[in-house]
């Protein structure tokens, strides 16, 4: 695996700076069968984790993803679409719309429009790397179901690092 900074690198992307947050930040990446695997894992999460959650799935941008209305029936803390920049609340889940690129920088969530062919998908890669570089050894990078490699590369530099990866055990993952 080559690491193609060109290819995963947003443009006009500001200077990333350390985070001041002072409680940890997962980043989820799914894509097929996400969902399901979302709802389970948000249903063994406390709501006072003292953490926040940043959801990103592949889904089709031409549609209006309703993962937030589905996802807050079943968490127990506040569930947002992020379509704005967006400052990080502590016990919070945010969810990237998908027709929105999402990174992070100085204690926000930070949108632009996705550019990227639906074959080319990196989202969770891109999420993951900025997650990485600015939170450092409070940075938690979790996979779970889904097809492809993204989010292999983001994982890889969250524990370079210093923060904890995750991934689900393939044989619970629906794909």
């Amino acid at each position: 695996m080559t690491d193609d900074s060109s290819a995963t690198t947003p443009r006009n992307q500001p200077e990333l700076q350390r985070s001041h947050l002072a409680f940890p930040v997962v980043g989820l990446g799914a894509s097929a069968g996400g969902l399901e695997a979302l709802i389970e894992f948000f249903g063994k999460t406390s709501p006072t984790s003292g953490m926040t959650y940043v959801v990103v799935l592949h889904l089709s941008p031409e549609q209006e993803s309703t993962a937030d209305e589905i996802l807050q029936r079943v968490i127990k803390m506040p569930v947002l679409q992020v379509k704005v920049r967006t400052p990080i609340e502590v016990d919070h889940v945010y969810v990237i719309s998908p027709s929105l690129h999402l990174t992070m920088n100085d204690g926000h969530l930070n949108v632009e429009p996705a550019d990227r062919p639906r074959d080319r998908q990196v989202a969770v890669d891109l999420f993951l790397r900025d997650l990485a570089d600015i939170h450092r050894e409070r940075a938690f990078g979790v996979i779970l179901s889904g097809t492809g490699s993204d989010g292999a590369l983001g994982l890889q530099r969250i524990k370079e690092q210093g923060g904890i990866t995750l991934v689900q055990e393939p044989a619970d993952a629906e794909y």
